[in-house]
């Protein structure tokens, strides 16, 4: 039976030699980005696996591909976060000492005590000392990015024509409206198109593009290697089945790669499974302190951008404020929902003492429906003039929309007498699940 249904048994430990031996290892755009945005310890853990394992990598087009098409802007926001958040504490600073200026000319006795001005600039400049002091111990990416050139160097697969493209869009139409994996989850992006040596890319189909190009690769008869490692970080649905909480590779994938070729598996790993079984699966030695501090590591940083992420948003002039467009704004581990709320009941403005209060009160109904589990919720978007204020939850737990909604309708309406406009569980990029 195992051989007739590969796609629903976990890796046996016969398996994992087979790897060693025979296995070649593919990383998915998102992994190779991920090596410049994770902390230190990861950062050199993956590159460290990733030098032992060199003459045994290979990436789809579809992958370098989107690899170059973002690495320069990952480079750049990583290098300019230094100088972004000192002039954001300036500006702080500045702001603060404007405020008190303003409100102590009408005020008869609110005064400015200097001391207490002054240690703020010292404390301010203590803290912009150790950013510019991190920046200058920060990694030179440009010299990652050269090395992970150096060790990918040509194992790079063929650059599909035009007409095999088309042909993949015309079967991708028909897998998608079946939801059959991979990249169905990434129709929403509609026709959005990325144009490459005068080749037309649908950005809709990127994942499905780089599942054929693996499947293409391993069924020629002259590949001789038997068994695929594909580490992707990718977590949504259309790569991923949610089993009880665990999340294992969809099924369907395994299938038809055993199918297409035969005689052959694939592994899909998410990092921090690849970091766990690196040792049996390359052969490299790590010790497993240091691949538990690697791991930590990753954690605390998906935590960090999640939080941080959630808050980012940018001023539009008239209109409150709106979510700023950014790659993994989101904890790819949470569930993500985007509430719209409208603020206007019967013509009744809100103050803004009244707004904080119902800020607390959404986060404390979050908490009931979803009980124990760790829930953020954050206010990212207000429009005075129309009364509509847009939240972000995010929560290790995933429910069914209609009954979130339902649970919303009756508490927002009979409680705070306003009213739910519209909910939406979003993709680990912070993006719209269209079912």
């Amino acid at each position: 039976m195992r051989n007739a249904f590969p796609g629903f048994y976990r890796t046996q430990d016969d398996e994992y030699a087979q790897i060693l031996e025979q296995g070649t290892f593919i990383f998915d755009t998102n992994v190779l980005l991920n090596v410049f945005r994770y902390p230190n310890k990861a950062r050199e853990m993956l590159l460290s696996i990733l030098r032992h394992i060199s003459n045994k990598t290979w990436i789809p087009h579809q992958v370098a591909l989107e690899y170059h098409y973002n690495v320069l802007n990952e480079i750049n926001s990583q290098n300019m976060a230094y100088e972004g958040l000192i002039r954001s504490l300036n500006d702080r600073y500045q702001a603060i000492e404007e405020d008190f200026k303003k409100y102590a000319r009408r005020h008869s006795n609110l005064q400015m005590d200097t001391d207490l001005l002054s240690n703020l600039r010292i404390s301010l400049d203590k803290v912009v000392e150790d950013l510019k002091e991190q920046k200058n111990n920060h990694p030179d990416l440009f010299e990652i990015q050269e090395e992970m050139s150096d060790l990918i160097g040509e194992n790079i697969g063929e650059e599909y024509t035009q007409e095999r493209l088309e042909k993949i869009y015309e079967d991708g139409n028909t897998r998608y409206s079946l939801k059959i994996p991979p990249g169905f989850k990434d129709s929403k992006k509609g026709e959005e198109l990325r144009v490459h040596n005068g080749i037309a890319y649908k950005n809709k189909y990127g994942d499905l593009i780089l599942w054929n190009q693996i499947l293409h690769y391993f069924k020629k008869e002259e590949q001789e290697e038997s068994c695929v490692v594909f580490i992707t970080d990718d977590t949504k649905s259309d790569w991923w089945k949610d089993i009880k909480g665990e999340k294992r590779p969809d099924p369907y994938l395994i299938q038809e790669f055993s199918k297409v070729c035969p005689g052959k598996k694939i592994y899909i790993y998410h990092t921090k499974q690849f970091l766990k079984y690196a040792s049996k699966l390359t052969g490299i030695i790590l010790e497993e302190e240091a691949i538990n501090d690697a791991i930590q590591s990753i954690n605390e940083y998906k935590k960090s951008s999640d939080l941080a992420g959630s808050a980012m948003f940018v001023q539009t002039p008239g209109r409150g404020t709106r979510l700023k467009d950014s790659e993994n704004i989101f904890n790819s581990a949470s569930t993500q929902y985007l509430v719209k709320i409208g603020f206007y009941r019967n013509n009744r403005k809100l103050r803004n003492s009244n707004l904080q209060l119902i800020d607390q009160e959404i986060e404390s109904a979050f908490d009931s429906f979803f009980g124990d589990s760790y829930t953020a919720v954050k206010r990212i978007y207000l429009d005075p003039e129309q009364g509509e204020a847009v939240y972000t939850v995010l929560t290790p737990v995933r429910e069914d929309t209609q009954s979130l909604e339902g649970f919303l309708n009756g508490f927002l309406s009979g409680w705070l007498d306003l009213e739910l406009l519209s909910i939406e569980e979003l993709d680990d990029n912070g993006e719209i699940i269209s079912e």
